[in-house]
């Protein structure tokens, strides 16, 4: 399942404040607010991408063609008896593509039609404790027997991000940020040495593992 996203509301504020990065980089003023601001996004959605991750809160809409294990049994030929989620999925986990996962609002899904179904929250679990979050099916429950339209067939509204940006990521946007305040009109400046060791521990596969 390769999951496709769309961001439903974006972050009610930056990741590290303005007044924080304007002191780590030595401007008084606000002549240059605008721009610092521009470079504080520019910095955290880059650090994301390498990491996976959503540093402060946020809704995304997360769209998938198919559950989990879709035709994933066993070879047979004619036919079977049974629900289709029984014979096409046989894994119990959704993996979400983002941590840290802080809620899920919605379980949707859409048949040939178009027509919306809702799958009650009763029926699974969400872990908001590993580091990239996941929806489980509580047991005896099974997906939806929906006939999936053929794209984009099930779609969760979740929320991503941190309680609190922890420290060693706000240090990072200050430090990518600065590089990118020293280069202004130059080509986009590779990712600090620093950058990478302090942003290391968030990746979703380590350098080495």
């Amino acid at each position: 399942m390769i999951p496709k996203s769309i961001l439903n509301t974006a972050p009610a504020s930056l990741a590290v404040t303005l007044a924080t990065v304007k002191t780590y980089l030595r401007v008084d003023g606000s002549s240059e607010d605008a721009e610092i601001t521009a470079m504080i996004n520019a910095a955290t959605q880059r650090l994301e991408a390498m990491t996976d991750k959503k540093f402060v809160s946020q809704k995304w809409d997360i769209y998938f063609d198919d559950f989990p294990g879709s035709y994933g049994g066993a070879w047979w030929d004619g036919e079977r008896e049974g629900a289709i989620s029984e014979m096409f999925s046989a894994n119990k986990n959704i993996n979400l593509p983002y941590g840290q996962l802080l809620s899920v609002e919605s379980f949707k899904t859409f048949d040939d039609d178009n027509v919306e179904y809702t799958f009650d929250s009763t029926n699974y679990n969400i872990d908001t404790i590993s580091p990239y979050g996941s929806i489980s099916l509580k047991s005896g429950a099974v997906w939806p027997q929906t006939v999936l339209r053929t794209v984009n067939g099930i779609k969760i509204a979740a929320t991503f991000g941190y309680a609190s940006v922890p420290q060693d990521i706000q240090e990072a946007i200050k430090i990518l940020v600065g590089a990118m305040f020293e280069n202004r009109g130059d080509e986009i400046p590779k990712i600090p040495a620093q950058v990478s060791l302090l942003v290391e521990p968030y990746r979703r596969f380590k350098v080495g593992c």
